[in-house]
């Protein structure tokens, strides 16, 4: 937490002094812009392990129900 409120304070420092000049307010925005295109990466990347680990956990659902079955036809014999 105390990270996170770290980076927002040193970017608002670093966004203030870039606007400060109108000349150079294009710079504060391409920040903000590769701090957007940072997190979307983010995102993505999180949604891949969700649903990499959501398709993983139904094939071992699957896996294990058919050993289920296989141990439980052995035990009948």
């Amino acid at each position: 937490m105390w990270t996170t409120a770290g980076i927002v304070s040193f970017v608002t420092y670093g966004l203030t002094r870039l606007a400060t000049n109108p000349e150079h307010a294009w710079r504060a925005w391409l920040v903000i812009l590769s701090l957007c295109l940072v997190m979307g990466g983010h995102i993505i990347q999180l949604w891949n392990l969700y649903f990499k680990a959501r398709k993983q956990a139904k094939q071992q659902l699957t896996k294990n129900e058919e050993e289920l079955v296989t141990l439980k036809s052995s035990t009948d014999q």
